[in-house]
């Protein structure tokens, strides 16, 4: 059902995520593990990558998960993209750019109201490691897509976001957005900007993704609990 990761010239990981609707992620629900598994593997000829997909304890969950980020980091640049507003940096972003780092804010968030949750019982200890999985996931996706190395990136984003009050999540990524315009790739270090300027319009977009994090909670959570027993 996945076919082909799509290997377009321009913003490719954009492309593959476009592709991701309910109904991808609902079809993929409905598969047995072993071949989300066989997907997963397929994804690298690294040995190490082969092992680590075997010796994942829920890798169906991590992909769902992981699907519903992509879908939720889409639908951010479509949002943004809608709004006019003269100072919309996003208009000055690669979409590629854009869609990384809103997936990969869209996982720390998610994986952490998931850890947060694990604590009061309203998730369990395999939630929380098909959270890893679906970074673990997110990354490998981006690199066969966009074809650029994504840890290091990956990894700067997370110690940011892990400094930043959970309030203020939403104020990081858009302080990271705003880094990102003139960037070409997504491993080019971040520029310099102007964090002062008035991006009221845009920012706005920023705090109705933040606000949206329960939507997509919600969602993994119905799947999870409408296909029992999925892993």
């Amino acid at each position: 059902m996945f076919g082909r990761l799509l290997r377009s010239k321009n913003n490719p990981f954009t492309a593959y995520c476009r592709r991701i609707t309910l109904r991808t992620i609902f079809d993929t629900a409905r598969l047995d593990t072993e071949a989300v598994r066989s997907f997963l593997v397929g994804l690298s000829p690294e040995p190490k990558w082969h092992e680590s997909i075997q010796n994942a304890s829920c890798p169906k969950t991590g992909l769902l998960l992981c699907l519903i980020i992509l879908l939720a980091a889409a639908d951010f640049l479509k949002k943004s993209k809608q709004n006019k507003a003269p100072q919309n940096p996003i208009n000055s972003i690669t979409s590629d750019i854009v869609v990384i780092e809103a997936s990969i804010f869209f996982w720390f968030a998610l994986a952490s109201s998931i850890t947060s949750g694990t604590e009061n019982g309203a998730f369990s200890e395999l939630d929380k490691d098909a959270s890893v999985c679906a970074g673990t996931v997110l990354c490998q996706i981006i690199q066969v897509t966009a074809q650029r190395p994504i840890a290091e990136r990956f990894g700067a984003r997370l110690e940011k976001y892990m400094k930043t009050e959970p309030g203020d999540l939403n104020q990081a990524f858009f302080e990271i957005l705003l880094r990102s315009v003139g960037k070409l790739t997504i491993d080019e270090p971040d520029r310099g900007a102007d964090l002062f300027a008035n991006h009221s319009g845009v920012s706005d977009i920023t705090a109705h993704m933040t606000a949206m994090l329960p939507t997509y909670l919600r969602l993994y959570c119905e799947i999870i609990e409408k296909y029992s027993g999925t892993n």
